[in-house]
């Protein structure tokens, strides 16, 4: 996000900078991705844009901020695009292959419509991500084919997205003034 120079706002979920104990647990467990969680961001958003002139909201997320972002997506009239990163666009695949609980009380995105044709979606995987794994945004991708999927074959969740980030930011630039995304 540093490495943007256009305008900007890091939103973090509900309990994501807080310490645990200032946190209902349940919040940042089972329901991390609720309708309470993300009507909560989308208010917050919908507050900076009733301050700022800003007319289009381009919504990028890495992991689990990606999810958010893409359910955020939905609820914002402003929304010209969603650009995940590594995220987990199936939550029910996820916690399957990690033999987690299941996230009763959150929304899954691989269930849940389509986003607005107008609304580009873009979502970068790695190849060796571990945490989440391909299978997870084939998924996705099997119900939202308007989605771009891209995978970087040599990334896993963490290596080596901030490292191609400038060239990722090209693309994203390119994403928000012509609706497309730029080959790369």
């Amino acid at each position: 996000m540093g490495r943007d120079t256009g305008p900007r706002l890091l939103l973090g979920r509900p309990c994501y900078f807080e310490p645990e104990t200032a946190c209902d647990p349940i919040l940042w467990t089972h329901h991390r991705y609720s309708p309470e969680v993300i009507a909560s961001m989308v208010a917050a958003l919908r507050s900076f844009l009733a301050q700022h002139p800003y007319r289009q909201v381009l919504l990028i997320g890495y992991s689990g901020g990606g999810t958010v972002a893409w359910l955020m997506a939905s609820q914002l009239p402003d929304a010209v695009g969603v650009v995940t990163i590594a995220a987990n666009l199936d939550i029910d695949a996820w916690t399957q292959i990690h033999g987690y609980s299941a996230m009763a009380g959150s929304l899954n995105p691989a269930s849940l419509p389509q986003l607005s044709p107008a609304i580009v979606q873009v979502n970068y995987f790695g190849g060796r991500d571990q945490n989440v794994p391909p299978s997870v945004i084939r998924s996705f991708a099997r119900g939202h084919p308007a989605a771009k999927e891209v995978e970087i074959a040599e990334f896993d969740h963490v290596c080596c997205w901030i490292a191609r980030w400038p060239g990722l930011l090209d693309e994203v630039t390119a994403l928000s003034s012509t609706g497309r995304v730029a080959p790369h």
